[in-house]
């Protein structure tokens, strides 16, 4: 019974693989892009209702 709570334990706190750190980065990256976006339409005067449309599709 100890034994199977420490393969267990060593399961969750094993290092994560490549795909979930690159998805981590990705989401990072596009969550800050999202703001530079918003500025870039604020300038070019993007109109405020198909832009909203748009961004939530």
């Amino acid at each position: 019974m100890a034994e199977a709570k420490s393969n267990a334990a060593r399961a969750a706190w094993r290092s994560p693989g490549a795909i979930p750190i690159l998805m981590l980065f990705v989401l990072g990256l596009s969550l800050a892009l999202v703001l530079v976006f918003n500025r870039v339409a604020t300038d070019n005067a993007v109109p405020f209702i198909p832009y909203v449309f748009w961004q939530s599709t």
